[in-house]
This record gives C-alpha cells, sequence and structure tokens, in this order.
C-alpha cells in the first residue's frame, strides 16, 4: 500500500527494533481499507456460550473471535460469510469452561464434559488419540521456549 521502499523500511524497523510505526497519515489511509478488533478471553467464552445455546453450534475461540469482530468492525451493506476454523475438539478445555464452568480441565475430562453437555460422542479418532503411546516426552515450560529454540540457531 505505501510502495516497496517504506514497506522495507518498516520491515527492517520489525527487525531491528522488534516494531514498527506507522505515521498517523499512513495509518488513516490503511483504515479506509482495513478493520480489525480482538477478543479477550472471557468475550470468546461469552459467545461460545451464547452460540451453543442458542444455536446448538460449538463455537472454537478463532470463530469466536471472528464474531465479535463481525459484531464490531462489519458494514452492514456489504455480506459476509464467517468460516469456523476449527472444530470443537481441538480447543476442549477452553470450550467445556465456557460451557460447563469447568477449570483447568485435562483434555479428554474437557472432551467428555462437552460431549455431554451437547449430547454429541467424541469423534473416534479423537478419542483413540488418549490410548496412544506417548512419543515426544520432552516438556519445554513456557518461559523457556526462546531458549531452546536458540539451542538450535
Amino acid at each position: 500500500m505505501f510502495g516497496f521502499e517504506r514497506t522495507r523500511e518498516l520491515m527492517q524497523d520489525l527487525e531491528s527494533k522488534n516494531f514498527y510505526e506507522l505515521s498517523s497519515a499512513e495509518l488513516t489511509e490503511l483504515q479506509k481499507s482495513f478493520d480489525a478488533d480482538f477478543c479477550t478471553g472471557d468475550e470468546g467464552k461469552a459467545y461460545i456460550k451464547d452460540t451453543f445455546d442458542n444455536n446448538g453450534y460449538l463455537m472454537d475461540p478463532h470463530t469466536a473471535t471472528c464474531m465479535k469482530s463481525y459484531e464490531t468492525c462489519s458494514n452492514p451493506a456489504i455480506k459476509t460469510i464467517a468460516y469456523s476454523t476449527a472444530e470443537w475438539t481441538k480447543f476442549s478445555p477452553v470450550i467445556a469452561n465456557a460451557l460447563t464452568g469447568e477449570v483447568d480441565a485435562q483434555d479428554i475430562v474437557a472432551l467428555e464434559s462437552i460431549a455431554k453437555e451437547a449430547k454429541l460422542s467424541i469423534p473416534p479418532m479423537i478419542k483413540e488419540l488418549f490410548g496412544k503411546e506417548i512419543v515426544q516426552k520432552t516438556v519445554i515450560e513456557k518461559e523457556d521456549i526462546e531458549k531452546e529454540i536458540l539451542k538450535f540457531l
């Protein structure tokens, strides 16, 4: 949108400073074509619960963010298609919390809770995963991820 040289400058700032900043004129120009929003965890869980309670649809957190953005950013004159990006088994602890209030449930417990609440079966290919041998046994704590990655550079 702002040309090759400006894009290179912004990307160099990102590389050297870990951020870049658009000028107010650039931001104004960009906002003519783009809009954005975000969704907190609690907002996302509210969208998940409301959608399930009102429509029986199990929504994932990414789609909940999409729906919030649709409500806050969309232009009613433009037809919109929202595409769900994941299904309910992928984010089971978050979805179980949204639907039942269950906190810190492990995946299988959360899946069982959701299945019971939604009167569904856990898909066999997902359920079978919990009987598989654990092959990757290394656990890296969140605060050590960067250090672990840098070992390979």
